[in-house]
């Protein structure tokens, strides 16, 4: 049996909106949660993958280490410590757990500003463009400030040489 692909898309009714508020929330909104929430699934396998294969790497030294003392048993628990010492360095200098918890609150984020605005839409029967622009401009400031820390962050990588 094939496993059906989660739509994040389909967590959303859509069908009360008009055309330009649908294709807003459809093309930008909705296209920007897909992204944070697929990167945060990947940046979360990456990290829990080194991670783990990490662990099992340093934890197999104790045991090398008690094996006869031969010359190549040293040269293999020396060679698993270089490896655990690079994979510490990758996951730390690429800030798998950080960016995997930073994609997943701007997706929860958005999906709750999204999820905000449909029920107040729905539920209301005076509904105004005003609400829409308001949000647009609320999605489009949460996209700016995401650029500008994303700004900052770089400039601030590259001045500390990392």
């Amino acid at each position: 049996m094939k496993k059906q692909k989660y739509d994040i898309s389909q967590e959303f009714n859509l069908k009360n909106l008009s055309s330009e508020e649908k294709d807003y929330i459809e093309n930008r909104v909705i296209n920007q949660i897909k992204w944070y929430d697929s990167k945060a699934i990947h940046t979360q396998k990456y990290y829990k993958s080194l991670s783990i294969f990490s662990f099992v790497l340093s934890s197999s030294i104790p045991l090398l280490v008690l094996m006869d003392n031969k010359i190549s048993e040293k040269y293999i628990v020396a060679f698993i410590g270089a490896i655990v010492s690079i994979i510490s360095y990758i996951i730390n200098i690429c800030s798998y757990k950080d960016l995997w918890i930073k994609y997943r609150t701007n997706c929860e984020l958005l999906k709750s500003k999204l999820q905000l605005y449909l029920y107040y839409h729905n539920s209301s029967k005076n509904h105004s463009s005003v609400e829409f622009q308001n949000f647009v401009l609320e999605c489009e400031k949460f996209f700016s400030d995401e650029f500008l820390s994303w700004e900052t962050y770089n400039k601030n990588q590259s001045s500390t040489g990392s």
